[in-house]
């Protein structure tokens, strides 16, 4: 489409990232302010924008990205969904120095996945780059082009998702419950926490490495993230995170602790 310069109301004033899909800018009009606008290929995506602003709409909550306005002119390939601008950026460019910051974007994480599950909706793409960190400190989560009620995926539904944060039902039976956004859940922060991937594979051994074997559980550590934790965590902050990861990465989808019982865990709860 060019260089985009304003859509609407919205003057574009800044370019924030590209994926397969979509381009994300930073914008600003004289109603809403500051806002992030997602610009997505319709020809690319058009199931998953359908989804994303079905739930979006859907779901109002504090720890969820906030839609402002959708911009779907049908003569065009391309649909715009204005959203409220984290000023932070993802948790993927966000250091997190401490145990008692991870365990508040855990909980805020926690909070808008259970909120969702009692709407009866699965994300099925946690991950670092999908929870937001506004001016505030407050994590949201966002990118629901992948979400799906339980109730339309009661069969083996299609492989979406990132594999590298993917439960391992989804490799074998591909059956769809909330336990799947709880495993994500836990490899996010494992990914936060440690620096790395739970199951630092790709491909058809990443498939095999997630339902046959252990997470790294911080055998693999990248530097920054290993100086962080000796010079920040405490050995029970370390102990009881790994316990926090251990009962969410339970192989067996029925034996995987549940987001209730995982949001009074230790590691979340003692200061």
């Amino acid at each position: 489409m060019g260089s985009l310069k304003e859509v609407n109301e919205f003057s574009i004033t800044g370019h924030m990232g590209t994926g397969s899909t979509a381009r994300v800018f930073e914008c600003s009009s004289d109603v809403h302010g500051k806002v992030a606008m997602k610009m997505v290929y319709k020809s690319k995506a058009k199931e998953s924008l359908h989804r994303e602003i079905m739930a979006l709409q859907d779901l109002k909550h504090k720890n969820i990205v906030n839609l402002l306005v959708v911009i779907n002119d049908p003569r065009l390939d391309v649909a715009f969904l204005v959203e409220e601008l984290a000023t932070k950026g993802s948790l993927v460019g966000v250091v997190m120095k401490t145990s008692l910051q991870c365990q508040h974007v855990a909980s805020d994480t926690m909070s808008a996945l259970t909120y969702m599950h009692s709407r009866g909706y699965v994300h099925r793409d946690v991950k670092p780059a999908n929870i937001l960190i506004m001016s505030d400190g407050k994590a949201k989560l966002t990118d629901f082009g992948c979400a799906i009620r339980v109730s339309d995926c009661l069969t083996r539904a299609k492989f979406m998702g990132t594999p590298a944060f993917m439960a391992p039902e989804l490799f074998s039976t591909g059956i769809i419950t909330t336990a799947i956004d709880v495993w994500s859940l836990v490899g996010t922060m494992h990914h936060v926490v440690y620096g790395s991937l739970p199951f630092g594979a790709e491909g058809l051994v990443l498939s095999q490495s997630v339902m046959y074997s252990s997470p790294a559980m911080g055998t693999t550590m990248s530097p920054r993230c290993l100086k962080m934790m000796n010079e920040n965590w405490t050995n029970d902050d370390i102990s009881r995170f790994k316990h926090f990861c251990k009962e969410g990465f339970r192989k067996d989808p029925d034996k995987r602790i549940t987001l209730e019982k995982l949001a009074q865990h230790d590691w979340l709860t003692y200061t």
